[in-house]
C-alpha cells in the first residue's frame, strides 16, 4: 500500500454498502483491493466519475456537505494515530486522504482504507452462533480495542455493535472514527448514536474514558439480547433533557441497563460488571478499560467460564 500512501492512481468498483453520510465501493490499484469511503456534492452529480454521479442523491440530506468533509477528515487525522502495532489490538488501516475534483472544482473526497473481511458485532446470525463464553471473550477484546484509543488520549464517541469488527483471525477491529475527540473535548451539540448516549454527552460536559465506557456497556447488553436505551437525537437537543441528564450525572447511582436476558443467575457477577459500566454518575461508574477488562475476567472465573 506504499503507493497509495504516496499519491498512487486508483480505481472505483462497484458499491458495497452505504451509510448517512458516505458510500462504500471497492477500490483497486495495483492488484490490491481496499476500501474507499466516499462523500461527495452536488457538483458530482454533473462532473463526477459514471459510478459516484447516480449515487449522490441517495445519501441522506440531513447533513451538510462541510460537516460530511469535517467527519471524514478527523477519521483520517485520527487514524493516523493507530498505524499498525505489533503486539496490540489494530483499529481500521487508513491509506491516503483524497480531494477529487474535475475542471478546478472539488466534487467530494475518497478515503482509502483497508477492507476488513469479516462481519460486524450487529449481526444476528453471528450473535445467535455465539456460546456464552464466546461473547464474553468478545466483550474483553472490545474493550482491550478501546483501550488503544485512551491511551492515546482518544475518545471514540460513538461505540456500539456495528463499529466493532470481528475479522477471519478472530480479531475485533474498531472503525469509525468520525466524530472522535481528544479526551476531556467538551462539545455546545450531542453527538453519537441515540440509544448510547451517556448522561455527559447529552449534558455536554466533558468527555472521558468512561465516556466510551458507558456505550461499551449498552453494548455488551445487546450482544447478552438486552436493548438499546430510549433516546433519540431530538430528545437529546431539549433543554429539560439535557437539565435531566445533569441531574443524573450528578446523583443518580443506579445503572441504565437493568434485565439482561441472556445472562443466566448463575452469572450475576458479570451482569454486575455490565451494569456498572451504564451507571449514571461518573464517580460510580467503571472508569476506564484496564479496570473494565480485569473486572470482566474475574466474573468469568467466578462464573465457571474458562476464557
Amino acid at each position: 500500500m506504499a503507493k497509495l500512501r504516496a499519491g498512487g492512481a486508483y480505481t472505483i468498483g462497484s458499491q458495497l454498502a452505504r451509510g448517512a453520510e458516505s458510500i462504500l465501493y471497492q477500490g483497486y490499484a495495483d492488484g490490491y483491493n481496499f476500501l474507499v469511503k466516499s462523500i461527495r456534492n452536488w457538483k458530482d452529480h454533473w462532473l463526477g466519475d459514471v459510478r459516484t454521479r447516480k449515487d449522490v442523491g441517495r445519501l441522506s440530506s440531513g447533513v451538510a456537505y462541510p460537516t460530511k468533509v469535517r467527519h471524514l477528515t478527523n477519521e483520517w487525522n485520527v487514524g493516523q494515530n493507530f498505524q499498525e502495532d505489533a503486539g496490540q489490538p489494530i483499529p481500521v488501516q487508513f491509506y491516503s486522504l483524497r480531494r477529487v475534483s474535475r475542471l478546478g472544482l472539488e466534487l467530494g473526497w475518497d478515503l482509502l482504507m483497508e477492507r476488513i473481511n469479516g462481519v460486524d458485532l450487529s449481526d444476528r446470525r453471528l450473535l445467535s452462533v455465539l456460546t456464552l463464553t464466546d461473547k464474553v471473550k468478545l466483550c474483553i477484546r472490545m474493550a482491550q480495542a478501546i483501550s488503544v484509543l485512551h491511551l492515546r488520549r482518544f475518545i471514540h464517541l460513538d461505540i456500539k455493535p456495528s463499529n466493532f469488527m470481528l475479522d477471519r483471525q478472530g480479531r475485533i477491529r474498531l472503525i469509525d472514527f468520525g466524530i472522535s475527540v481528544p479526551s476531556g473535548f467538551q462539545s455546545r451539540t450531542v453527538a453519537g448514536t441515540a440509544g448510547y448516549f451517556s448522561p455527559e454527552q447529552i449534558s455536554c460536559r466533558p468527555l472521558g474514558d468512561d465516556t466510551d465506557i458507558f456505550a461499551l456497556g449498552i453494548t455488551f447488553n445487546v450482544l447478552f439480547g438486552g436493548r438499546i436505551l430510549i433516546q433519540s437525537p431530538e430528545e437529546a437537543k431539549s433543554r429539560q433533557f439535557r437539565h435531566d441528564a445533569a441531574s443524573d450525572l450528578e446523583k443518580n447511582t443506579l445503572p441504565a441497563v437493568a434485565d439482561i436476558p441472556e445472562l443466566p443467575a448463575s452469572c450475576r457477577p458479570l451482569a454486575e460488571v455490565i451494569r456498572e459500566c451504564t451507571i449514571y454518575r461518573r464517580m460510580n461508574r467503571i472508569g476506564n478499560c484496564t479496570q473494565l477488562i480485569s473486572r470482566l475476567r474475574q466474573a468469568a472465573a467466578q462464573c465457571g467460564l474458562a476464557l
